[in-house]
């Protein structure tokens, strides 16, 4: 590969060294400059690199989150309409019931004019 790309064996050096025999050897100044770097560098590193895919959770569970919204307020709407039918029903009903005690009345006064007047 070397003799192909002359300028690859000066960058890199001749012969390659395989990957086991290159010594890690950290920066002097790394541990300073670890320390120096703030939560929102970090976050900001953390977002360039995986920035796609935090959106998209992010995204998805905004999404979980309004279907359970919608599907809670559709919900409440349901009961308040049960709600609603029910109390039409009561309104119904009581309207019913007044116009059969004030027919019973009606009819207990025929009834006693009838038997004080009558024969």
């Amino acid at each position: 590969m070397a003799e192909q790309h002359p300028q690859l064996a000066q960058v890199v050096g001749e012969p390659f060294a395989p990957v086991a025999e290159i010594p890690f050897v950290a920066h002097p100044d790394a541990e300073q400059e670890i320390q120096g770097v703030d939560s929102a560098h970090l976050r900001w590193l953390f977002d360039q690199a995986y920035g796609h895919e935090i959106r998209l959770s992010h995204q998805q569970e905004l999404m979980e989150d309004t279907t359970t919204l919608i599907n809670a307020r559709l919900h409440e709407q349901h009961v308040t309409q049960e709600k609603f039918r029910a109390l039409r029903r009561t309104i119904r009903t009581t309207k019913l019931l007044s116009k059969t005690v004030l027919a019973l009345f009606i009819s207990m006064a025929i009834y006693r004019l009838y038997k004080l007047y009558g024969r």
